[in-house]
């Protein structure tokens, strides 16, 4: 299940883990899409275009912390950003719809090991929340 809707990014931030955080930026951007569908659908292009601007900032935020000159993984996330980027842009937002949601189940499997890794310091934890201020 994704996270409440109704909660931000500032408000949530203290004592995430970054795998929390990471699946809040997934959530908050399926939720765009998901608004830019329906706002499609009634006809409201303009509500339909602050939308697709909120997902794509969301988009660029989740793509900006991809490490993809050091990991296969992360270059093949940017990858699938990149398409989703387009779909949004082409207006087919059920299957951008479709790709984001995988990769938030994705992430969401492996959310345990993450929250170990990050407390026995494999991962380093989030020091700065301000940090997030430009993404919410």
């Amino acid at each position: 299940m994704y996270y409440s809707n109704d909660q931000t990014l500032d408000n949530m931030v203290k004592g995430w883990t970054r795998i929390d955080m990471l699946l809040a930026l997934y959530d908050r951007t399926i939720t765009a899409v998901q608004a830019s569908s329906l706002a499609k659908d009634a006809n409201n292009e303009s509500l339909m275009k602050s939308n697709i601007l909120e997902a794509h900032k969301l988009i660029l935020a989740l793509h900006s912390g991809l490490k993809t000159e050091e990991c296969e993984v992360a270059s093949n996330v940017a990858r699938l950003l990149n398409f989703v980027m387009r779909r949004i842009e082409e207006h087919q937002f059920e299957e951008a719809n479709h790709f984001l949601e995988q990769l938030y189940n994705s992430f969401s499997q492996i959310r345990e090991e993450a929250i170990a890794m990050e407390s026995n310091g494999e991962i380093p934890p989030i020091e700065d929340a301000n940090v997030f201020d430009t993404v919410a």
